[in-house]
């Protein structure tokens, strides 16, 4: 346990939400000791002119006193202190737990934040107090009261962080102890006891200001204890965090096998340079191959597309349909006939002419739809292959015009 960063924790703290604490401090000493002076001053003032004191300071007229009304009066002081002021203790550590473990800026109305967890916290202090203050009161019991003062020192931080009564407090508080060690435990409490009587000695130089400044610095001590609550819980780095003002997510996992102090365990981040998907996405695609300098896929081309949609290539099969029970199977499907192919054209033929634009004198011409020789004038025959252009066949071999006949632009000699 670092001593020294105790000091500095504590003072951390305190800094933090000395506001909300000083006020806390302030309502914590009028709600307890307007009730305590009404009471006590009454009682004093009920005996009237029969009390005198001597300058030696003897007391006379006491003959008349009403003991059991100073008893009972000391009482009622005493359990309207305790019962109002143990709340208020329990605001000031959770005014200073919440900002470690939450790193939640306090407000003025967590000073009734104790009340929250009333019987838990006046309970425990209660018993705590009584048990140790007995041991305490006998000679015998003087070791058995200063161990039990040590262990039982995180009693109320524990009921106030972990939300339990009395024995999970005790017990909790022992084990942190035993596991930092009783015996540092209370030399970590013995130099803030001297600490603090130091201070508390040099205030009280200053008449009545200086007793006002010490009570104040009484939320001071809580802050001393939180900070060694958290050292003994391994949780130094929630300190610091909290002092720096920085999220008290950064320090990690949070107490008790808890989570991370602000929210719920975060999944696990991916490794570096590997994308987080979801299961339910795909398999990303495998690169595409590199283009060749002529612009042509390079080699790989279709060995790639298949492996990134190897379903591309092939049909869609439609699944069978069950018949249903007791229904007897359909006759099978006969096959499709086949399409029937065109027969060539054994008729006449008709070389329809193709009208064109000659290149060279730019009339219109004709152009024969078997040889594509030009068609002059008006003819019905193509003057090279002799198809006729309005229809009909082609003349036969035997009645086709010999060499010597002659041209159908020739008119026959008379």
């Amino acid at each position: 346990m670092d001593i020294g960063k105790l000091f500095t924790h504590a003072w951390g703290l305190f800094r933090k939400d000395i506001g909300p604490l000083i006020v806390t401090t302030i309502v914590a000493a009028l709600a307890t000791g307007i009730p305590a002076v009404i009471l006590m001053g009454g009682l004093f003032v009920s005996l009237g002119d029969n009390v005198t004191i001597s300058e030696d300071g003897t007391v006379t007229g006491l003959s008349g006193f009403d003991w059991g009304a100073f008893a009972l009066a000391y009482i009622v002081v005493f359990l309207i202190v305790f019962l109002v002021a143990t709340p208020f203790y329990g605001s000031m550590v959770s005014i200073l737990v919440r900002r470690v473990r939450e790193g939640r800026v306090a407000e003025y109305g967590d000073m009734f934040a104790g009340f929250r967890q009333y019987g838990q916290v006046v309970s425990t202090y209660f018993l705590v107090g009584l048990i140790v203050g007995l041991l305490l009161a006998t000679i015998i019991g003087i070791p058995f009261g200063v161990y039990f003062g040590v262990a039982w020192v995180y009693a109320l931080v524990i009921v106030v962080d972990r939300r339990v009564g009395f024995g999970e407090a005790i017990s909790g508080s022992r084990a942190l102890v035993k596991a930092t060690g009783w015996w540092m435990t209370l030399l970590a409490l013995f130099v803030a006891f001297i600490v603090f009587v130091i201070i508390g000695a040099i205030l009280s130089v200053i008449p009545v200001i200086g007793s006002i400044v010490a009570g104040l610095l009484y939320p001071l001590g809580f802050a001393y204890v939180v900070a060694m609550y958290f050292q003994a819980t391994g949780e130094v780095q929630l300190v610091e965090n909290a002092v720096a003002g920085l999220p008290p997510a950064a320090a990690g996992t949070g107490s008790y096998g808890g989570p991370p102090a602000g929210g719920p365990y975060a999944p696990p981040a991916p490794p570096a340079g590997a994308a987080y998907a979801s299961p339910e996405a795909p398999p990303a695609a495998p690169p595409a191959p590199e283009q060749s300098a002529e612009g042509a896929p390079g080699a790989g081309r279709q060995e790639w597309a298949a492996a990134a949609d190897p379903l591309a290539g092939q049909p869609p099969v439609a699944p069978p349909l069950a018949p249903a029970a007791g229904t007897p199977p359909s006759p099978p499907v006969p096959p499709a006939p086949p399409a029937p192919t065109p027969a060539a054209a054994t008729g006449p033929m008709e070389a329809a002419a193709q009208p064109g634009v000659d290149a060279g004198s730019g009339k219109l011409v004709h152009h024969c739809s078997q040889c594509g020789a030009v068609i002059e004038g008006s003819s019905e025959f193509c003057q090279v292959c002799a198809h006729q252009v309005s229809g009909g066949e082609r003349p036969a071999a035997d009645e086709a015009p010999g060499p010597d006949a002659p041209a159908d632009d020739e008119a026959p000699s008379a």
